[in-house]
């Protein structure tokens, strides 16, 4: 019994003993022996990649899938990359405590900080090959074999960092507005432009069009959604979306001096006291 070390039922042995019962009425026979197995060799899935949430970089992610013989749940897991299958100098090994059979660095997303400084992430060369590998450890303490080498590789270089910004920052219905794309950068060549109004409606004006560096929109609603999305000539992109609230305008009034409304009465008491004379 793996739970309690307790045998049961027969054994032969041709030694001297012949038929020996494991649990007898009166006694007992228990072990001390861990007969847990350690969780399957795990089976490393394709890297995922975040390539537009910092600026010059991108974030992977790995995957596996667990399995454990006894359904022990994972405790950890331990992972290596290196630029070569062998593991010899892994450049970045990670053990963690944790039941989760994904890892992505844990960057923020804050366009405040576009850069994820000094993690691993940064010692990566752009347009080569690297492999890694995960290990998985159940809740007994067991460690499983190395999955199989997987390749991780990366771009030749950086995607898009996109940012615009646009005026004026209060537009009204019907008022002109100016985006700017000045603030996005390439790292791979010449940049091409795709404006898209996720939400609301809006047209391009003064000989604008959705694929010009700072097009000129009129809202005609409220609540709008913009999207750049900026593409390489290598054909990596990265978009970025923003809302545009727009207000009504405020309504028109013409000032009256106050003379005008003396006049008019005026004139009604002397149209008044004519006809009582007539």
């Amino acid at each position: 019994n793996k739970v309690n070390g307790d045998f049961s039922g027969y054994a032969w042995s041709d030694k001297i003993l012949g038929w020996i019962n494991f649990k007898g009425t009166d006694y007992k026979v228990k072990t001390s022996l861990n007969f847990n197995s350690p969780p399957g060799k795990p089976s490393a899935s394709e890297v995922s990649w975040n390539r537009c949430a910092f600026k010059g970089k991108a974030v992977p992610t790995f995957s596996w899938t667990y399995s454990d013989p006894d359904s022990d749940p994972q405790a950890a897991y331990e992972i290596e990359v290196d630029d070569n299958s062998g593991f010899n100098s892994p450049k970045f090994n990670h053990l963690v405590n944790s039941p989760s059979t994904s890892y992505v660095l844990d960057l923020s997303q804050d366009d405040d900080l576009p850069d994820p400084g000094g993690d691993w992430i940064s010692e990566l060369t752009w347009n080569t090959t690297y492999f890694w590998h995960v290990r998985v450890k159940d809740n007994q303490g067991n460690w499983s074999e190395w999955s199989n080498s997987s390749q991780l590789k990366t771009n030749k270089h950086a995607s898009p960092w996109v940012v615009f910004s646009y005026t004026p920052t209060e537009p009204t219905t019907g008022e002109t507005v100016e985006f700017d794309s000045s603030g996005t950068e390439s790292f791979g060549g010449a940049l091409s432009y795709l404006w898209t109004i996720l939400s609301g409606t809006g047209v391009f004006v003064d000989g604008t069009n959705n694929a010009v560096p700072s097009p000129h929109v009129r809202f005609s609603t409220l609540n709008n959604t913009v999207r750049l999305e900026a593409t390489d000539s290598d054909g990596y992109a990265c978009s970025k979306d923003k809302d545009v609230i727009v207000q009504y305008p405020l309504p028109e009034y013409k000032e009256v001096p106050p003379v005008i409304w003396f006049k008019k009465i005026f004139a009604s008491v002397g149209n008044l006291i004519n006809s009582f004379w007539q």
